[in-house]
């Protein structure tokens, strides 16, 4: 078996080829998780397996085996994404302007590729005035489209308040964890909740 790294592979080299060697290592063996327990970057991997009394060619195993994992696991959650954006997909709630619309938020900018509208009306209820339906406008990927779909469904029956207290990350629970990448798009809903519901600030407000 050819092997990517070798016993005089220096720690910056193995860190460049296997980005979650440093993981591995402090999840196995406790190596590089504090200053003491730390390696150097031109270190090689046989010196740092002598100072810690480890089998190098077992510490290489396990730096592969664990990289492995890594992508399987990634490939895996991958998937899983697709199909949870498929599945919000095939029967998008509340697109479209919302005629008589109480509240209006934009955010993001067609020219940058990603842009979201929403459109809020209120009601009365127990006393307090409640999301009584929102609706959206998306220009950009899918990920919007998904998150602006669930969200505008989850804040029907909340205040103002209660929907600028959720974080983007609460906006759309039904798609489990996004891909890094794919943050921006929960935060893009999250901004245009707030420019709709969000009274400006009294510098901003026109006279």
């Amino acid at each position: 078996m050819t092997h990517l790294i070798h016993p005089q592979t220096i720690m910056k080299r193995v860190l460049e080829v296997f980005p979650g060697a440093q993981s591995a290592l402090f999840r196995h063996y406790h190596i590089g998780g504090c200053p003491s327990c730390a390696f150097q970057p031109d270190e090689t991997l046989e010196a740092l397996c002598a100072r810690n009394s480890l089998n190098v060619a077992e510490v290489i195993q396990q730096i592969e085996t664990s990289h492995e994992q890594d992508l399987k696991s990634a490939v895996k959650s991958n998937d899983d994404y697709q199909k949870r954006i498929e599945e919000a997909l095939r029967d998008p709630k509340n697109l479209g302007e919302l005629e008589g619309a109480d509240a209006i938020g934009t955010a993001g900018s067609v020219a940058c590729g990603d842009m979201i509208r929403l459109w809020i009306k209120f009601k009365e209820q127990s006393g307090k005035k409640v999301v009584d339906k929102a609706t959206f406008q998306s220009f950009g990927c899918e990920t919007a489209i998904a998150v602006a779909s669930l969200a505008t469904e989850m804040i029907r029956g909340k205040t103002a308040e209660e929907v600028l207290a959720l974080s983007a990350g609460e906006l759309a629970p039904g798609l489990g964890p996004l891909p890094p990448v794919k943050i921006h798009c929960t935060q893009l809903v999250e901004s245009a909740l707030r420019s709709a519901l969000q009274p400006p600030s009294d510098d901003k407000k026109v006279s």
